[in-house]
């Protein structure tokens, strides 16, 4: 008899253990499929370049400790966004997902934002990288979130290259106004309006 419980007892375990590890496999199915369904819907891709975005988002996903829908939202965003593909679209995505985790900011406002400041910058995909690496440097220096300084350097950055500012030092300038309490919205225009008054003077902006 005690043979035959603690087979028992056995048996209930191994089909408890059979259970939760169907479940976890369930769920990951589940993940994944939602994750397929939000890559094909974001960025309408099929066929083959469909099949190399799944790839791609299941080598970042496998690469690192992150929710499978925020993998699959940066890899959708920013392939639509970017037309990046294969280890350069690999890389940004786990990049762009740890940065708005360390940030504890929204990812799609963070990557929407990123994004329009390589576009308005012109910044070209082999110095993407290092340029978010230079907003999460002005963002612990200065406390001025991500999103918020990739804002404001896309709004003023057509007078800023006016006046002979490159991206970094838009940046860094935004987030040191932010750190001592400027009124960006109020001090930002004036930049604007020195340069519609060097153009009736006749004075080069550069």
């Amino acid at each position: 008899k005690l043979i035959k419980d603690f087979g028992k007892s056995m048996t209930l375990s191994f089909s408890a253990h059979l259970a939760v590890v169907s479940g976890l496999l369930t769920k990951v199915g589940s993940d994944f499929e939602k994750s397929y369904n939000t890559i094909r819907a974001t960025t309408g891709k099929t066929g083959d370049e469909l099949q190399g975005l799944e790839n791609t988002f299941k080598s970042a996903l496998g690469s690192m400790s992150a929710p499978a829908e925020q993998v699959a939202e940066a890899v959708s965003k920013l392939n639509s966004r970017l037309e990046l593909t294969g280890k350069p679209l690999e890389d940004l995505s786990k990049q762009v997902v740890k940065l708005a985790r360390v940030t504890k900011e929204d990812l799609t406002a963070q990557i929407n934002a990123e994004t329009r400041v390589f576009g308005d910058w012109s910044i070209s995909t082999d110095k993407q990288s290092a340029a978010l690496d230079y907003l999460f440097k002005v963002h612990q220096k200065t406390g001025i979130a991500v999103t918020e300084l990739s804002e404001l350097i896309v709004q003023f950055g057509s007078p800023l290259r006016s006046l002979g500012f490159n991206m970094e030092q838009a940046a860094a300038m935004m987030g040191r106004f932010e750190k001592e309490g400027v009124n960006l919205q109020s001090a930002m225009p004036g930049f604007k309006m020195a340069l519609a008054q060097f153009a009736k003077d006749g004075v080069s902006d550069t």
